[in-house]
């Protein structure tokens, strides 16, 4: 497709092409219709662009709804690093953006170098970071639950206007891309430059194709294709109040699509007498006098009290007379034309019209030139309350003055219009301000100042002004739907009758005994909370794994001290006495049940040995009920846990650690329900609940991971509220996750970097479970360790951080730092650990004849 150069300021060279663009290029439109592009300053021929026709949006449309259906299921995380992209390169680009809009828009370089570009750049950014914020709302109803998706609309068009096109287009894109829509734009048909140079940038930032597409086109036919295109979802309009009526009864008319309309504006400035007078005098000019008041929330309504009426009009006429009119490129420029021969037309009859009224002219009303569209701005005093150009929208620099007294009359004065987009209030009174703003019908008011836009405040009108937001967390509704989701929850037991919990879960126990606690209390408590708390765990296959000590020593963990004759015996029958308690529980004659054994070796085992290899034998009953994994050497709890994975014929699994119990009805119906709907998710698929990672969700918003994007993403996708059975007015908000300590389980190693899954992850003690290990450990370290949070937290892909809480305070190096520190430990002592210092063998016979503690009478008795 062709493309023109175009010369912006201080000479530089621009090239655009002039064609539609589409699927990530440039094609000329059907006939190849084209449009003239005037230069409003000089009227003389700019460029001719395609000008798009009926069947050209189709086939916009058509790609975009192809494009749709990869972009909706993209990962918010590219969405977000490809609108950074773009607006990285707007930033590069920008004197290349404002040159484009001031040589076809009129608008001055300066003003579109210091506002419109930077404000683009901004609002990409702001909407990139709600890119994976974009979640819903959980509630409790009875005898189930309910929440709320928001999610993309489809293929959704944008009508954008000519008075600042970059800005206000980007105000549609980012919050509909954010959102996983795709986008169709008609820019203006007057001043499209800017959006050929966007096209560009999309296409370079590295969008799929359909996911943007751009066509100029004149509003009569390109605008009205869009309108009554059926595969159109939505469409968002910034305009006039007559143009924006037309779109809304095409969208009644054909499929009802969703709109957002952003219209015409006659917006008050309200000046009391105990304003800041040089302040206020500042903002009512710039206030209808910034970008030639071809704004729609200009202020074009001054209303000035009584008292310092006289003396206002003649200082702000003597300040709004004030212009350079010239080339908007130049520097010295502080005026440029408005946009074409109807605008210079139309307010030079609302002059005529403003004299019939009665009005005093103060300044302008009249044409400056010849070879361009230049206006001088113009004011008009004394202007009655129902004059034209106090109720009608004129679009350019001319301003409508009158009187008031009263706070009660200038509020009717100022909401005695069709219109309801911006207004300002200038009072150093903070009371008076509150009552002013509050009793004004606008869809913004300004304090003190005039017109200001962020990209984190939205922006939009009521009345004839139009309806919906651009900006703010606000215009993310505009570009999404809302889905409620409820579920009907059986009680547990019906629940396990209907849905199998015992076909759907494993519950795998990891139990590490120490030679200083070998009793099997421990797991008889767990066994026993299950029965009083949950009792559909009951049912559930169970696999137990015995991840212990191969030696008594005197540095077990947790608790220090001589170990007793007694204590080495139980030790080494833990096993066996586990293996009776657990199979009692689900065979009425366990002597009679067979056990089936195999070997295996483990996933990795430790970097400490040359083999790096864990043998380990799984023992398993014929109906596969119960099975036991026994390992040679000590596995580690993530590697206890994995072990077990392999013997899972469940979809589902439950870990608990052997000194966790439950002390709370827990409810597995909900969650059950909540896995099976989210372990499709790309992001976080919900396959395993570990009670001590199942973390509250205050957590995600403390101090300690405010940094991390990756967990509140998860955390607010996923969270849902529970309720104690023995409380059920009690809202506990948890998110059933469970994040590995070494690798992932539920996809590949390179799905599990590119997600950024945490590690690990603790609750806060005592809402669901006890820690019954934990209990005896605060009472024996006397500090509030343990009241705070313990937790691993480590995430690979963002900054490599580390936040770290843990009972001995060690210092976690991360998987890097871990492997960095053996390789040290190894350089120094010559290769792999000295055998004196490794790991004994398992062999009893390794147990006896050692003297515990220094004492010869505390041995195993065999």
């Amino acid at each position: 497709m062709a493309s023109v150069t175009i010369t912006g300021a201080e000479g530089r060279q621009i090239a655009v092409s002039t064609g539609l663009f589409i699927d990530n290029a440039f094609v000329p439109a059907t006939g190849n219709s084209t449009i003239d592009i005037e230069n409003p300053s000089t009227r003389a021929h700019l460029v001719t662009v395609a000008a798009a026709q009926t069947e050209d949006i189709d086939r916009a449309v058509q790609s975009s709804k192809k494009a749709y259906a990869t972009w909706k299921n993209e990962s918010p995380n590219a969405r977000r690093a490809l609108l950074n992209k773009l607006a990285d390169l707007i930033e590069r680009d920008a004197t290349e953006f404002a040159s484009l809009e001031a040589v076809d828009g009129g608008i001055l370089y300066k003003d579109s170098l210091g506002l419109h570009v930077p404000q683009s750049v901004d609002t990409l950014r702001y909407f990139a970071g709600w890119a994976d914020k974009v979640d819903g709302v959980s509630m409790s109803i009875p005898q189930g639950m309910a929440y709320t998706r928001r999610e993309p609309i489809g293929v959704c068009a944008a009508v954008v206007p000519w008075n600042a096109p970059l800005m206000i287009t980007i105000w549609k894109v980012a919050p509909a891309l954010a959102a996983g829509n795709t986008l169709v734009i008609k820019s203006p048909e007057m001043c499209p430059l800017y959006a050929q140079k966007l096209g560009q940038l999309i296409s370079e930032a590295g969008f799929p194709p359909g996911v943007v597409n751009i066509l100029c086109g004149l509003g009569a036919v390109a605008g009205q294709a869009l309108a009554e295109h059926m595969e159109v979802k939505k469409l968002s309009f910034t305009g006039s109040s007559g143009v924006g009526r037309s779109i809304l009864a095409t969208s009644a008319r054909t499929n009802l699509k969703k709109i957002t309309l952003e219209l015409g504006g006659k917006g008050p400035s309200i000046v009391f007498d105990d304003a800041d007078w040089d302040n206020a005098l500042l903002w009512t000019t710039l206030g209808i006098t910034v970008n030639n008041g071809q704004i729609c929330a200009a202020g074009s309504r001054i209303y000035v009290q009584d008292t310092i009426y006289k003396k206002f009009v003649e200082e702000f006429s003597k300040r709004s007379r004030e212009a350079v009119h010239g080339d908007p490129l130049l520097s010295e420029t502080t005026k440029g034309p408005v946009m074409n021969a109807g605008q210079l037309e139309k307010m030079l009859a609302y002059v005529e019209k403003g004299k019939k009224s009665g009005a005093k002219l103060l300044h302008g009303g009249e044409r400056i030139g010849k070879e361009g569209h230049f206006f001088a701005n113009t004011a008009f005093a004394d202007v009655s309350q129902d004059a034209p150009i106090m109720q009608e929208e004129i679009f350019g620099p001319f301003a409508s003055i009158a009187p008031f007294k009263t706070e009660e009359e200038v509020i009717a004065k100022a909401n005695g219009t069709l219109y309801g987009l911006s207004s300002a209030v200038f009072t150093n009174d903070l009371n008076k301000a509150f009552r002013v703003t509050e009793g004004i019908e606008s869809g913004q008011v300004t304090v003190n100042t005039w017109g200001t836009v962020n990209a984190n405040t939205p922006f939009g009108g009521v009345k004839e002004s139009g309806f919906g937001r651009d900006n703010g967390k606000e215009a993310l509704d505009e570009w999404t739907t809302v889905k409620s989701v409820k579920w009907n929850i059986l009680p547990s037991k019906l629940m396990a009758e209907a849905a199998g919990t015992g076909s759907l879960l494993t519950v795998i126990l990891t139990t590490s005994v120490t030679p200083s606690a070998p009793s099997t209390d421990l797991v008889s408590s767990i066994l026993e909370s299950f029965d009083r708390h949950c009792p559909s765990l009951v049912d559930c296959r169970v696999i137990v794994v015995f991840d212990g000590y191969d030696q008594v020593t005197p540095s077990a963990r947790l608790k220090k001290g001589c170990i007793t004759s007694e204590q080495a015996r139980d030790f080494v029958l833990y096993k066996e006495n586990v293996k009776k308690l657990v199979l009692n529980r689900h065979y009425e004659d366990n002597d009679t049940v067979v056990l089936t054994e195999r070997s295996a070796e483990a996933e990795f085992g430790s970097l400490n040995r040359a083999d790096n290899v864990v043998h380990y034998t799984t023992a398993q009953t014929q109906d596969k009920k119960v099975t036991f994994i026994e390992p040679v050497r000590r596995l580690g709890f993530g590697l206890a846990v994995r072990s077990a994975l392999r013997a899972t014929e469940t979809p589902y699994v439950w870990v608990q650690q052997h000194d966790w119990a439950l002390v709370s009805d827990f409810p597995i119906d909900p969650l059950l329900l909540i896995m099976g709907a989210s372990e499709s998710v790309p992001e976080a698929p919900i396959k395993y609940v570990c009670l001590p990672a199942m973390r509250m969700l205050s957590y995600a918003t403390s101090s300690d991971v405010v940094e991390f994007p990756t967990l509140r993403e998860l955390t607010a996708s996923l969270k849902r509220d529970f309720s104690p059975a023995s409380d059920p007015d009690v809202k506990i908000p948890l998110t059933p996750l469970f994040f590995w300590h070494d690798k992932p389980h539920v996809a590949s190693t390179a799905h599990y970097l590119e997600r950024v899954f945490p590690t690990r992850l603790a609750m806060l003690r005592g809402d669901f479970v006890e820690d019954k290990i934990g209990q005896r450990a605060r009472s024996q370290m006397k500090e509030g360790q343990w009241t705070k949070w313990a937790s691993w937290l480590y995430y690979p892909d963002e900054g490599k951080e580390l936040c770290l809480r843990h009972l001995k305070g060690r210092t976690w190096g991360g998987t890097e730092g871990e492997v960095g520190k053996i390789a040290i430990w190894r350089q120094r002592n010559g290769g792999n650990k000295p055998e004196a210092t490794r790991e004994p063998s398992p062999d009893v016979a390794n147990y006896q004849d050692k003297p515990k503690c220094g004492s010869n009478e505390d041995r195993i008795e065999t």
